[in-house]
């Protein structure tokens, strides 16, 4: 008889939950880029596929499915594809269903209130928990038979589960990790997450050590997420477009009810190496798919006349921003002041305004300048609010394929 080996690759995470524990609840805190969700993952695969998990249904759950889409999902899928045993035949797409073995690993996010309080699972995995809603976690936890499984970047200073879990029971496991804990990042990640000690101490506390960040630090408190869609949100709309090319160029269209002071921002394009005939293929094919016109209101990057020249000769009504010393701080203020909202769709923004801090130097002191990191949809959304803040009208109309982009 031929005995099947699998060659696996781990890092000191997955040694961490290999080990059999007692613990009702495992609760993993880390650095970004640290493995704690492919940990997991891998963790419960290579369990299913010994046998050590036998007729379990694991419960994979994010806040927003397309946030999941992007995370967990891709990471089981790519788990399965490295040890060659994923199959499209056994996986349901469109129940977010696959069987490992005898396992069925079920994905899906925390506003499916049916599967969320509905039938008990025997383990339930909280992917990035800090965003989800107490009560929401509480319900899976109370149907859960044998484990619970969390992960999360320690963002906020003070958060429920802190408290209410790490803190307040005596049946949770906790783990810390940081990215030196994982082996097979790229150099490329390696440096960058070592450069944010020179960016901001926050950041670095917090993506690079694993640590508690300050939550004073900060800057949008203020949003959550719609529940609905984005046509029966009520406002004016507007569009602002942040240039990048080794960052992401990015873009969104806000619309705002000055009566009720709430604003809605929907995500529409985060890429990086973007040129200008590729921004405007990508205009174009918004104007196709009824997002938005020829002459919508748009408000970009100054920094980049150029590109705005190249947008505004294929014909759409783009105006450069008017920067001035205090325009970044107004731009904050005035959003702040706004029940603000954004699509589930809207993933990269989401991820945007979780990190986006003012500055905190060594002491802990709090400074009045945000700091340029993951800004390019936060900056987007200040550019597309840009007339109001200044009280008055700085999109005009415009002929189409004519006239100096400063008019």
């Amino acid at each position: 008889m031929t005995e099947n080996k699998l060659k696996i690759q781990f890092n000191k995470t997955f040694k961490f939950l290999f080990d059999p524990t007692d613990k009702f609840i495992n609760v993993l805190q880390g650095s970004s880029s640290s493995g704690k969700t492919y940990s997991i993952l891998q963790m419960m695969v290579i369990k299913a596929l010994s046998g050590q998990l036998q007729n379990k249904t694991i419960d994979v759950i994010r806040r927003t499915f397309p946030s999941h889409r992007m995370g967990a999902m891709r990471d089981f899928e790519n788990i399965l594809k490295s040890l060659n045993i994923y199959s499209d035949k056994i996986h349901n797409k469109s129940e977010h269903i696959y069987k490992v073995n005898s396992c069925e690993f079920r994905f899906y996010s925390a506003d499916d209130e049916a599967k969320m309080r509905g039938p008990r699972r025997d383990i339930a995995f909280f992917n990035e928990v800090l965003e989800m809603k107490k009560m929401d976690v509480l319900q899976v936890i109370m149907r859960t038979n044998e484990q619970v499984y969390m992960d999360f970047n320690p963002s906020e200073e003070f958060h429920w589960i802190y408290e209410d879990i790490i803190e307040g029971r005596n049946d949770v496991l906790f783990h810390k990790s940081t990215f030196w804990d994982n082996p097979f990042l790229p150099r490329t990640i390696i440096n960058e997450l070592k450069n944010l000690k020179n960016i901001d101490y926050n950041l670095w506390r917090i993506y690079g050590l694993g640590e508690r960040g300050v939550s004073e630090a900060t800057i949008y408190t203020n949003w959550d997420y719609w529940n609905d869609t984005y046509e029966r949100f009520e406002g004016e709309e507007l569009f602002g477009l942040d240039f990048g090319y080794n960052h992401p160029t990015a873009m969104v269209r806000v619309k705002i009810d000055e009566t009720n002071k709430r604003m809605l921002v929907d995500e529409l394009l985060y890429k990086s190496g973007l040129t200008s005939e590729m921004i405007v293929e990508r205009l174009k094919n918004m104007v196709d798919q009824g997002i938005l016109t020829y002459q919508s209101k748009i408000t970009a990057d100054n920094a980049r006349p150029e590109i705005i020249r190249d947008i505004r000769s294929a014909g759409f009504n783009i105006h450069p921003t008017k920067k001035g010393t205090k325009s970044v701080i107004e731009g904050i203020n005035y959003i702040k002041q706004q029940s603000l909202f954004i699509t589930e769709e809207s993933v990269n923004l989401a991820k945007e305004l979780r990190t986006y801090k003012w500055k905190v130097d060594k002491d802990d002191n709090v400074l009045d300048e945000p700091v340029k990191v993951n800004d390019d949809c936060a900056d987007g959304t200040r550019y597309a609010v840009e007339e109001k803040i200044r009280g008055g009208t700085v999109i005009g109309s415009i002929k189409r394929n004519r006239g100096n982009i400063y008019a």
